[in-house]
């Protein structure tokens, strides 16, 4: 199954792998598109705090050390006045 941005509403389809493909007209008119929604984008909710330090202390040390610091930051804490800092492990 694929698509093409140079065809709006044309889906290729194959009945198999090994199968050429066959080529589907979903629209009544091509030339009358659809209106685009964007779903909004959700943000992440982060990990826990201690999910954060286990995967810091049981899962950083079998880490490359240029993948350390993006798999496995130091755990956050929040601090009394509302702002995030890194805690030391």
């Amino acid at each position: 199954m694929g698509f093409d941005d140079k065809s709006p509403g044309v889906v290729l389809a194959r009945t198999h792998s090994d199968a050429e493909p066959v080529s589907f007209q979903l629209l009544c008119d091509p030339e009358v598109l659809p209106p685009v929604v964007c779903v909004p984008a959700l943000p992440a909710a982060g990990l826990a705090t201690d999910r954060q330090t286990y995967l810091y202390s049981k899962i950083r040390p079998f880490l490359s050390d240029e993948a350390k610091d993006i798999t496995c930051p130091a755990p956050q804490s929040i601090t009394q006045n509302g702002t995030q800092k890194r805690m030391m492990v």
